[in-house]
């Protein structure tokens, strides 16, 4: 299986492992040892085919190809995560959402567009962000329900129904 371990330079501690590319229904059973191949000063004409090359086959439901280009880009698409959130579990999860939306979609990747990881970096900061997005929603909720509870007496008197009767019957 994949172990990454990521190290924030500022502290030097291990904010999390990961294991595999995604869970385990997306990767399967089948685990081979994956070791990301050096990547050049600048990236090359030759590792972009291949990313098209090895996305086209994850489309086509080839998950050892996936799991090769999640190997090649798991720190960045983690580090592009933590960046915006700022919150060492909070990238945990939302990488594991990454993983499975990239193998979802897949499909809807267009080379004449840009390249592989200008989309895979796009996808995990776009989910980082919705991620940054719901959590300050829930926030504004929690935030205006006490507001809102604030504005309630602490103790209502229960009325019962005669006397809801009796009232009714004086009004009139």
């Amino acid at each position: 299986p994949i172990k990454s371990h990521y190290i924030i330079k500022n502290n030097m501690r291990t904010i999390y492992s990961l294991l595999d590319a995604g869970a385990p229904e997306i990767i399967g059973t089948q685990t081979r040892e994956l070791t990301p191949p050096k990547r050049p000063g600048s990236p090359s004409a030759d590792m972009d085919k291949e990313d098209i090359e090895w996305l086209g086959q994850a489309v086509d439901g080839d998950r050892w190809r996936f799991q090769q280009l999640q190997a090649r880009y798991n720190g960045l698409l983690c580090s592009t995560v933590f960046k915006v959130l700022n919150d060492s579990d909070e990238t945990e999860d939302v990488f594991q959402e990454v993983s499975a939306r990239i193998w979802i979609s897949a499909h809807q990747y267009q080379a004449d567009k840009g390249r592989v990881i200008t989309w895979l970096v796009a996808m995990a900061r776009n989910c980082a962000i919705d991620r940054l997005r719901a959590n300050q929603r829930r926030r504004r909720w929690v935030r205006e329900y006490r507001e809102d509870r604030s504005l309630m007496p602490e103790k209502v008197d229960q009325i019962h129904g005669y006397e809801v009767a009796d009232r009714r019957e004086r009004c009139r």
